[in-house]
């Protein structure tokens, strides 16, 4: 026999496949024609070619009542390889021999053909367009846009597709050769600062349609399934044998794989901000290991002095590399130079990718012993920044950011972060619970008798809404929560919100949700603690499962003794500099008493402070999604331009030092927080975070936050970085 908790938690099963299920087949599409290879829509028609390039075209409203007889499809003189109707006053097409052709809406025939191609022989094959702009894919999967009615030149631009849709207001999106899909937030001009970037959060799939709306954005892969995201939801399968698609307003249209066209009502529209997307690099970087990393020479001349070298350097036409461009040029360009080589800072690095018998394979920062020449690039280290001979490019050039978001909107964002990082990185969480009042057995009531208890509940939380569990009946638990004598505890998190939130838990603790039995009695007991949860990610960046193991027991170990959360997240050569500056800063922490003249002070006065921050928020930033969780990353991305999202990144990687340094109780952690305008209080959630995680029941939303203009936003923080 079930008992009445099994019984539970199997009606609780099948209640989540069925909302599963009908999640992913909510769309239902009605056949709607035949003979159909390509769509495309505007505001007034719905337009499809037949497989022999015969151009068809349904009024929008007619295909809203689904009556073909009130309004057949027509057929329009010409025929194409490509459509594309989204253009604002125009409709644009490709033939099989590769012309591009135009013809002014509403388009009854009168096609004009378009000389001015640039690409010669790389014929066009597809076109899209929008309230501004046609898009042109050439045979090479070159892209190329020119103004919507024609006129003009074309111009090309970076990056290379074989599908594009323009019509978000933010970003482009497309679809690369590889498979993989893409984005570029608008205007995608490298001048401007725009790149492309790769989506992340697709399930795992060969794209080869995109097609992205203000509200939604629909992928097909190369297996014909049609995969549609709303807003900040998941990604969904919406239908399959999909050979093409397109939406307008609340309506979806597909080309199918059997040559029907067919139709969906869209019954959810979220608007959306986007996430950005492909990679392209600037003439001083090169693209390698996913990233565009600043080319590291070193230059042959031993003995000189720092501002000799820095004079050296100049009439090289470059500027000695920061430590973190050694770094990045070792991991993605594979530096490899065994000689002592002088950086921006004075210090030494010797970069080699094996060991000697004086130097292991690494970067070997902090080296000694020798000074044999200096690491440079080309330009200023900041590639922003015009290079002048003869003028360092140290001097005179304003390389810091300003906050993007009010000092209440930008603590908000750091505890949301901090919070939900928490979440994906702690491998345990505890349950909400509230108390429930009891009604036991009572002088009276007859022996074994529980129903005068039960009518007594009854009469005051209603018929059939209690429930009795050993000697003591109880209303039952409202809402996501089960009943454990007077105490009702939230349920751990399903299958679907621990994919959702990125939550690590899959064992019920009775107070706690954790991974597993081990995880549940550390939990339990209090031995893990907020300073192990807060490094555990900065601690095994970058290493393989065993040695993640050892470097998480060998911080245990530290923390269960004399040393602070700071000593062990820097332990190191890596951070040795940086810890060496934060030390040197606490000693010096009385010398000023103003807040805002202290952090200047410091940084003026301790050696390396400014440029080991500067490189601890570059490590985080480009790490930050790994430090993090891709949940997180994908949110922050869509919600900020390029540059308020590095301040965001960097702003968080200063946050979790800070955190560090509150948890150890150094007295320049309010400095810092006072400085650079954070709020105690939010350190301290950000610590109860880590230390006391609480099981969430689905998506934390993003805080309600404005995005300040230029002209609002406060003084450049000195400790954020271009």
């Amino acid at each position: 026999m079930f008992n009445s908790k099994s019984f539970t938690r199997i009606i609780t099963f099948l209640f989540t496949i069925l909302i599963a299920t009908s999640a992913h087949s909510q769309t239902n599409w009605r056949p709607f024609g035949n003979g159909f290879s390509e769509i495309s829509v505007d505001e007034q028609f719905t337009w499809a070619l037949t497989s022999a390039g015969e151009i068809k075209r349904i009024p929008i409203e007619g295909a809203m009542s689904r009556d073909l007889s009130k309004s057949p499809w027509t057929t329009i003189p010409g025929t194409l390889k490509d459509i594309s109707a989204s253009g604002s006053g125009w409709v644009w097409g490709v033939n099989n021999a590769g012309h591009l052709y135009k013809c002014a809406k509403p388009c009854s025939g009168k096609w004009s053909k378009v000389n001015n191609w640039p690409g010669g022989s790389d014929i066009p094959v597809k076109v899209f367009g929008d309230s501004t702009h046609i898009w042109a894919i050439a045979k090479s999967d070159k892209i190329y846009k020119s103004a919507v009615n024609g006129a003009g030149n074309w111009e090309g631009l970076p990056g290379s597709l074989i599908d594009i849709s323009t019509l978000r207001a933010d970003a482009i999106w497309g679809v690369h050769s590889g498979g993989g899909v893409w984005t570029c937030d608008k205007p995608c001009n490298p001048i401007s600062g725009n790149t492309w970037q790769l989506v992340k959060d697709l399930p795992r799939m060969q794209a080869k349609r995109v097609y992205a709306t203000n509200d939604r954005i629909w992928v097909v892969d190369d297996k014909d399934n049609a995969w549609r995201k709303d807003g900040d939801g998941e990604w969904l399968k919406r239908a399959d044998n999909v050979k093409d698609i397109a939406s307008v307003r609340n309506i979806a249209w597909q080309a199918s794989g059997d040559g029907r066209a067919k139709q969906a009502s869209l019954n959810t529209v979220i608007r959306s901000v986007d996430t950005p997307y492909e990679l392209t690099c600037s003439d001083s970087r090169i693209k390698a290991n996913g990233s565009c990393t600043r080319e590291v020479f070193f230059h042959s001349e031993g003995g000189l002095t720092l501002q000799a070298a820095r004079v050296k350097a100049n009439s090289l036409e470059g500027s000695l590399a920061t430590p973190y461009h050694v770094q990045q040029a070792w991991k993605n360009l594979k530096l490899d130079k065994w000689a002592y080589g002088q950086l921006n800072d004075g210090s030494f690095a010797v970069p080699v990718q094996k060991d000697y018998s004086n130097f292991k394979r690494g970067v070997n920062f902090n080296a000694t012993g020798g000074n044999q020449g200096f690491f440079y690039v080309k330009g200023c280290q900041d590639d922003r920044q015009p290079f002048v001979k003869g003028r360092y490019c140290d001097y005179g050039f304003d390389k810091n950011l300003a906050s993007p978001l009010s000092e209440r909107d930008l603590n908000a964002v750091m505890v949301w972060i901090g919070e939900r990082t928490s979440e994906s990185t702690v491998d345990y969480c505890y349950k909400n619970s509230t108390p429930r009042p009891g009604y036991p057995w009572q002088n009276g009531d007859q022996p074994f008798d529980w129903n005068p208890s039960k009518l007594r509940c009854e009469a005051e939380h209603g018929t059939g809404a209690c429930e009795r569990q050993a000697l003591v009946t109880y209303p039952v638990c409202e809402g996501d929560m089960t009943g454990a004598g007077p105490i009702c505890w939230q349920n751990c998190p399903n299958n679907r919100i621990v994919e959702q939130t990125g939550q690590n838990i899959k064992v019920d603790c009775v107070s706690a949700c954790a991974l597993n039995n081990d995880v549940c009695y550390l939990a339990l007991s209090d031995k893990i603690l907020a300073p192990i949860n807060m490094i555990t990610s900065i601690i095994t960046l970058g290493l393989d499962n065993a040695a993640k193991k050892a470097a998480l027991e060998s911080a245990e170990a530290a923390l269960g003794g004399a040393a602070g959360t700071i000593d062990v997240a820097l332990d190191g050569a890596k951070w040795a500099k940086l810890s060496k500056a934060l030390e040197t800063a606490e000693e010096l922490f009385g010398q000023v008493t103003d807040a805002q003249d202290r952090i200047q002070y410091l940084l003026d006065n301790v050696e390396n402070l400014g440029a080991e921050i500067e490189r601890w928020n570059g490590e985080y930033e480009d790490n930050f999604r790994e430090l993090t969780s891709w949940q997180v990353d994908n949110m922050i991305n869509r919600q900020f331009n390029e540059q308020d999202r590095s301040y965001i990144k960097q702003k968080y990687a200063q946050y979790q030092l800070t955190t560090m340094l509150t948890q150890d109780a150094w007295r320049i952690a309010g400095t810092v927080t006072t400085a650079v305008g954070f709020e105690p209080t939010g350190i301290v959630s950000v610590i109860e975070a880590f230390a006391h995680p609480v099981c969430v029941p689905g998506p934390v939303p993003f805080p309600n936050v404005r995005v300040l203009p230029e002209n609002e936003r406060a003084a450049r923080d000195p400790l954020i970085f271009k």
